[in-house]
């Protein structure tokens, strides 16, 4: 557990370190011949794909940060005024943990955002001969759209696990 302690204290750093990394890893199984590029269609397929799906789910947080806000205006527990005998969801609102998880879900979308934009200027600009930046772009959006899905799964885990 205390990896994913660390991973949330400094999610979006590690989330493009990751990326980097695996980007970097790439590019050289790349130079040696060892991984090929794509045709250029499937780079440009796959580049369309990635800004749909990014800007989908910032979407889909957006919208589930919209009912977490929603319902935390209908709480009536505070830190303030703790009430052990409240439901725990009603508990959780109450608590620096509510904090916490909206800016974790706020800072997932504002990353899915700027990769998505990226992604469109990178296709926008990118031309035959500098297919491969886009073919890069394409590594490090599946890379950040995946981290960032598996830590908004994380935290709605952890918030259905306090209804049980």
């Amino acid at each position: 557990m205390k990896i994913l302690d660390l991973y949330f204290r400094i999610p979006i750093l590690l989330d493009y370190s990751v990326s980097i990394t695996i980007c970097a890893l790439a590019y050289k199984l790349r130079s040696v011949n060892f991984l090929p590029l794509p045709k250029t269609e499937q780079i440009y397929s796959m580049s369309s794909d990635l800004t749909t799906i990014g800007l989908t789910l910032a979407g889909f947080i957006l919208t589930f940060l919209t009912v977490l806000i929603t319902f935390k205006a209908d709480n009536k527990v505070r830190a303030d005024n703790y009430d052990p005998d409240a439901p725990v969801f009603e508990l959780f609102f109450g608590s620096h943990l509510y904090f916490l998880t909206i800016g974790h879900l706020k800072n997932a979308t504002k990353s899915l955002v700027v990769i998505t934009v990226i992604g469109y200027i990178v296709t926008l600009v990118a031309s035959e001969a500098s297919i491969g930046y886009l073919y890069y772009y394409n590594i490090i959006g599946i890379t950040i759209i995946t981290l960032t899905l598996w830590r908004c799964l994380l935290i709605v885990s952890n918030i259905l696990k306090m209804q049980r």
